[in-house]
């Protein structure tokens, strides 16, 4: 059983995400796909990855890249929405990928999908500012990650700025709050946390 996207959200991403992005005001259709990078030198893993996108009905146009050159010239000639990685890559430094990543678009969703389950690694990923981390065995889990980024508080409001309420993100549950720069933080360490899922009061 396939997971189910939140279906008026990827409507709303498809009406509206390039008046965001634009600053336009229309309200006409836009049919738009997420527009995604993926690091991978696994071709089977690559299609698996895709599959498991195609079956959660999750509007995609993936890249596959296996090279550091490949990912510098992508950058720069593409607009991307998001990049998925493996943590592993023959002849590319995949953390390296993070930081160019943040340092040229702080605000780009970037996902690890590891075969390395190192809790260090992990650790690592977030630090530099992943914005999640799977083991290769929990790709079902990804469309849930990408409609938290992208799609699942689409035309709900967020909570008032500072005030605490009940997060869900992929692994755990904590009590956080949305911040002034645009961020959820845990309440009380003010960490920035990963891709939440959803919010109720407290």
């Amino acid at each position: 059983m396939g997971y189910s996207p939140d279906i008026q959200g990827l409507q709303l991403f498809q009406n509206v995400w390039n008046t965001g992005k634009n600053g336009m005001n229309t309200t006409e259709p836009v049919q738009r796909s997420l527009q995604v990078l993926h690091l991978e030198d696994d071709l089977n893993d690559a299609e698996l990855i895709r599959a498991e996108l195609e079956e959660n009905h999750i509007p995609c146009a993936v890249t596959l890249i296996s090279s550091a050159h490949e990912f510098a010239a992508t950058m720069r000639e593409r607009s991307i929405d998001l990049i998925l990685s493996d943590s592993s890559v023959p002849g590319f430094d995949t953390l390296s990928a993070l930081k160019q990543t943040r340092e040229q678009r702080r605000e780009l969703p970037f996902v690890f999908i590891s075969g390395n389950s190192s809790p260090k690694l992990k650790e690592e990923a977030f630090r530099l500012g992943a914005s999640g981390f799977l083991n290769k065995s929990e790709i079902s889990k990804l469309p849930q990650i990408i409609t938290s980024l992208f799609f699942a508080h689409a035309g709900k409001p967020r909570p008032e700025i500072g005030v605490p309420v009940i997060v869900q993100c992929a692994e755990f549950r904590c009590l956080g709050y949305w911040s002034a720069d645009g961020k959820w933080r845990d309440f009380c360490s003010s960490m920035e946390l990963p891709p939440v899922f959803s919010w109720t009061e407290v």
